[in-house]
C-alpha cells in the first residue's frame, strides 16, 4: 500500500512509514472519509451556486469558483491507493486496486461537477426568464399625464391605440411610469406614481410609488432603473410624454405647480442610469412641442443613438392614436425605422384632426414638423459650431447679426409666448454665411451628417433648432442659461450668446426707439401703402409690421387687421392693403361687429377670443378660413401657459366674446406711448352668428410699426386709406 501523507509505497504490516514516519492507522482513517468529503463538496458546491447564482454572468464563472473548503481535485492522487473506501481492509493487489480507485474517484468528481453545472444553468435560466426576454426590445415611457389629460385625456387616447393583440409580446416590453396629472381618464390613479406593464389584456400595474413630482430626477430615474432591471433586453427606447418647454426641459407636472424636468435633472437621470457606452438607449422620442433642440439632444449624446423630436409646437386631439405606432414597431427596427414609424402615424394622426374640421393639414397644422437625428454625430457638429460662433466679433457686427436673429422665425409664437427664443439652427447659419463663409459651410455640412430624416410642411424648419435669446425677459434668460452647465459641448456658443445679452441688455424692456420718427415716410395711393426710411437709419431698422384700423363714429379707431413682422433689408416697401376683413353678424338682432385679426407666418389669420362654456371659459385664438366663405378652420386655447395649443371643438361651447381694442390716436395722428385705449366686448351664441368677408375701404387707415435691432420700435403717422 501507499503513505497518505508522502504518497511512498509502505508493506502490508507496516505501522508507520519509513518515509515520513505517518502512522498507518491515521492513513486508513483518512481514506475512508473520502465518500464523506466528497458529498460534503457535492453540497457546498449546491450551496454555492446558490447562493452566488445572482452575481454570475455567465457559465464560465462556475468553472472559477472556490473549492479550496473542499478537497481538492488537484490533492485527489493522495487519497488513490487507499486499499478499500468502505472499511480500510486490503482485498487484493493494492496496484489494480489504486488503479481502480483513481479511474471511480476521477468519475465521481467529473460526474458531480456536470450535475452541479447543469444545476447552475437551470438556475441562472429561470432567473433569467423572470428578468430577461432574450431577442427582445424594450420600450420605457415617462407619461407625465399633466392637463393634457385632466382637462382633455390625451395620454388615455394615446395609450389606449397600444393594442396587445398586436404587439409581439414575446419580444416586447412596454413599460410605462405615470405621474402628474389631477384626473385621468382610465385605470391609471392620480394620487401615486405607477408602474405599468403591457400584457395579454392590457396594462397592469406592477409597482406602485409615493406620488412625487414628474419634474424630479429621481422620477425619470426611477422608471430607468426598473425598465433596465427587469426587462432586458436587445434594443431599449424612451419616450418623453408631455409638455415641452424648447431648450428649457420637458415634463410640466401640474400637481407640482407644473414642475418640469430641466436639462441638468435629465442629464442627471441619464447619468445613474445603465444606458450608457455600449448600453444606450437606440431611440429617444419626445412626443411633446419644441424639444427638437441641440441643448437637450446634447444631453443625450453619451445614452442614446437616434433622438427624435419637434422644432415646432405639436398637436393632439380627440381620438389621438398616436402611441399605435408602437403596433408595429419590431426587434430588428433600426432608431430610424423606429422614428419614421412614430412620424408617421403623428402626421396621420394630424390628417384625422384635420378631417373633424373639413379641411386638410396643411390648412389646419401649417407648422408642423418632426426629425430624427443620428447622435454619433452631433459632437462634430457642436466642434464646428464653436469655431464658428468663437470666429464673430461682435464689436464688428452686432447690428448684423442682431437684424439676423430679428427676422427669423422663432419656435412657440403660435402658442402666444416668446420666452423660448428657439430659431432654425440651418436657418440661422445660413445667414450668417455672409459674415463667416467657411465656418458657416463646414456648420451646414456637420448638420446635415446629423439630421438623417426631416418631415415638415413648412420652409423655415430644417430639423434642428437651438436657443439664441432676443425676446423672452432677462429671467428667462437666466434660466435657459443655467441649463448649459452641463453642456460642455456648447462652451464657445453660450460664450457668445451672453456676450449678445449683454449688448442688447441696456436697450432691451420694450417701448420706444432712439431712431427718430422723422426719417420715416409713409403714403397709401390706390390701396397701396409705401413705407421710406432714410438710408442713414436701415442699418439700424430690422423689422416692420402694420395695422389697418377703421374709424369709429366717437372718433376712436378699431384696429381690423395687425400683419405680422416683415424683414427690412431696403429703405423702400410697398404693401398691398387688399387683404380680407371679416365681420360677425348676430342672427337675432341682425347687430354687427368688425373683428380685429392678426397675421402670421403661416398665412391664417385668427382672433383673440373668450369662448364660453357651462362648466368652463377659456381664452382662445380663433382661425378663418377666408378661401370661400368665413368658417371657423381651428380654436386654440390660450387662457393657461401650459395649455396652449390644445384643440377645442367650439360646437362645445354655448357662446363667443369677441374681444375688441378701440384707440384714441393722440397728438397730431402720432402714435405715443400712452396712447389711450379701451377695450370692448361682443358675446354671440354659437348657433346664432355669420361670418362675412368685408374689403378695406377708405374709412380704413394704416400705420407702420418699425422695430429696431434692439427690438425698440418706431410708429409712422396714421394715414387713410385711398
Amino acid at each position: 500500500m501507499y503513505c497518505n501523507n508522502c504518497g511512498k509505497e509502505i508493506s502490508t504490516n507496516a505501522t508507520f512509514c519509513p518515509n515520513c514516519g505517518t502512522s498507518v492507522n491515521n492513513n486508513m482513517n483518512k481514506g475512508t472519509n473520502i465518500n464523506s468529503n466528497l458529498s460534503n463538496t457535492n453540497s457546498s458546491m449546491g450551496t454555492n451556486v446558490n447562493n452566488n447564482i445572482n452575481t454570475m454572468n455567465n457559465i464560465s464563472n462556475m468553472n472559477n469558483m472556490n473549492y479550496s473548503n473542499q478537497v481538492p481535485v488537484n490533492n485527489m492522487n493522495n487519497y488513490n491507493n487507499v486499499p478499500n473506501l468502505n472499511n480500510g481492509v486490503n482485498t487484493g493487489n493494492g496496484n489494480n486496486k489504486s488503479k481502480n480507485n483513481k479511474t471511480l474517484i476521477i468519475c465521481l468528481v467529473v460526474v458531480i461537477a456536470l450535475i452541479l453545472v447543469i444545476i447552475a444553468v437551470l438556475l441562472l435560466g429561470k432567473e433569467d426568464k423572470d428578468n430577461i426576454v432574450a431577442d427582445a426590445r424594450t420600450v420605457l415611457i415617462y407619461l407625465c399625464g399633466s392637463d393634457l389629460e385632466s382637462q382633455m385625456g390625451l395620454a388615455t387616447y394615446d395609450l389606449s391605440a397600444i393594442d396587445p393583440k398586436k404587439v409581439d409580446l414575446d419580444k416586447m416590453n412596454i413599460v410605462v411610469y405615470t405621474g402628474g396629472a389631477k384626473t385621468w381618464h382610465n385605470y391609471i390613479e392620480n394620487d401615486e406614481n405607477a408602474i405599468y406593464v403591457l400584457e395579454e389584456d392590457g396594462f397592469v400595474k406592477k409597482e406602485s410609488y409615493k406620488k412625487a413630482s414628474m419634474g424630479n430626477s429621481s422620477s425619470l430615474q426611477t422608471l430607468l432603473d426598473y425598465g433596465y432591471e427587469n426587462y432586458k433586453a436587445d434594443k431599449y427606447d424612451l419616450i418623453m410624454w408631455n409638455h415641452g418647454l424648447g431648450a428649457l426641459g420637458i415634463s410640466s407636472d401640474e400637481l407640482h405647480f407644473n414642475d418640469y424636468l430641466n436639462l441638468n435633472e435629465v442629464s442627471d437621470a441619464l447619468k445613474k442610469s445603465n444606458f450608457n457606452g455600449d448600453n444606450k438607449f437606440e431611440t429617444v422620442v419626445f412626443r411633446s412641442c419644441l424639444n427638437s433642440t441641440l441643448e437637450m439632444a446634447t444631453v443625450f449624446v453619451p445614452y442614446a443613438n437616434y433622438f427624435v423630436a419637434s422644432e415646432e409646437v405639436t398637436w393632439g386631439g380627440v381620438g389621438s392614436d398616436l402611441l399605435g405606432f408602437l403596433n408595429d414597431v419590431t426587434l430588428e427596427d433600426s432608431g430610424v425605422d423606429f422614428g419614421k414609424k412614430f412620424i408617421t402615424s403623428y402626421e396621420d394622426n394630424l390628417n384625422r384632426l384635420a378631417k373633424m374640421y373639413n379641411s386638410t393639414l396643411d390648412e389646419v397644422f401649417p407648422i408642423s414638423t418632426y426629425s430624427i437625428l443620428d447622435l454619433t454625430k452631433v459632437d462634430e457638429l457642436e466642434n464646428k459650431l464653436n469655431l464658428l460662433f468663437n470666429d464673430l466679433n461682435l464689436d464688428l457686427n452686432y447690428y448684423s447679426i442682431a437684424k439676423i436673429r430679428s427676422n427669423l422665425y422663432q419656435y412657440g409664437s403660435a402658442s402666444g409666448t416668446s420666452d423660448y427664443d428657439t430659431v432654425d439652427l440651418y436657418a440661422l447659419v445660413s445667414k450668417l454665411k455672409t459674415i463667416s463663409s467657411n465656418k458657416a459651410d463646414s456648420v451646414l455640412t456637420a448638420l446635415d451628417n446629423v439630421i438623417v430624416y426631416n418631415w415638415s410642411n413648412n420652409t423655415h424648419s430644417n430639423g434642428l433648432a437651438i436657443y439664441f435669446p432676443y425676446n423672452s425677459s432677462s429671467n428667462v434668460r437666466q434660466i435657459h442659461y443655467n441649463g448649459y452647465k452641463n453642456l460642455d459641448g456648447l462652451s464657445d456658443y453660450y460664450n457668445f450668446i451672453k456676450e449678445f445679452d449683454d449688448y442688447q441688455a441696456d436697450a432691451y424692456g420694450g417701448g420706444f426707439s432712439v431712431v427718430g420718427k422723422d426719417e420715416i415716410k409713409l403714403a397709401v395711393t390706390n390701396k397701396q401703402a409705401t413705407l421710406e426710411i432714410s438710408n442713414t437709419d436701415i442699418d439700424e431698422f430690422a423689422k416692420a409690421s402694420y395695422t389697418i384700423f377703421t374709424k369709429n363714429s366717437n372718433g376712436t379707431y378699431l384696429p381690423v387687421y395687425v400683419s405680422d413682422t416683415f424683414e427690412l433689408a431696403k429703405n423702400t416697401y410697398t404693401v398691398d392693403l387688399n387683404t380680407d376683413l371679416i365681420k360677425v353678424t348676430d342672427k337675432e338682432d341682425n347687430s354687427s361687429v368688425m373683428l380685429t385679426l392678426y397675421g402670421n407666418a403661416y398665412g391664417k389669420a385668427y382672433s383673440s377670443a373668450e369662448v364660453i362654456g357651462t362648466t368652463a371659459n377659456h381664452n382662445a385664438n380663433i382661425y378663418f378660413n377666408t378661401d370661400k366663405d368665413v368658417a371657423i378652420s381651428k380654436v386654440l386655447m390660450t387662457s393657461k401657459e401650459e395649455s396652449k395649443g390644445m384643440f377645442l371643438d367650439i360646437n362645445e361651447y354655448e357662446s363667443i366674446n369677441f374681444m375688441r381694442k378701440n384707440h384714441n390716436v393722440l397728438v397730431n395722428n402720432s402714435v405715443v406711448d400712452n396712447w389711450e385705449t379701451s377695450f370692448e366686448e361682443d358675446n354671440f351664441q354659437v348657433s346664432d352668428y355669420t361670418f362675412e368677408k368685408v374689403a378695406v375701404d377708405s374709412n380704413c387707415y394704416v400705420m407702420f410699426k418699425i422695430y429696431d435691432v434692439d427690438n425698440l420700435y418706431v410708429y409712422s403717422d396714421l394715414v387713410q386709406v385711398k
